[in-house]
């Protein structure tokens, strides 16, 4: 199964990414059609991806070369 397609039917509705600057970017899930849209605006290849939905505020973590990245998952 789809990874975007999994937190969509979570209902999860947009994700937060950290950007390069320190911030966040503001991502609706709607303007995405496949995981791998997600991770190309992310300009990841992700090596490993941990879902954690039972977090105070969900999200997931993206790891490439060592490096992990936390997507925010934001519900309606």
């Amino acid at each position: 199964m789809d990874l975007l397609h999994f937190i969509k039917d979570e209902g999860y509705i947009a994700a937060r990414i950290p950007s390069t600057d320190g911030g966040e970017i503001h991502l609706p899930l709607n303007d995405l059609y496949s995981s791998e849209d997600l991770f190309e605006f992310m300009t990841l290849n992700p090596t490993s991806v941990q879902y954690f939905p039972y977090e105070r505020l969900p999200y997931m973590t993206c790891t490439e070369a060592g490096t992990s990245y936390n997507v925010k998952l934001i519900k309606k």
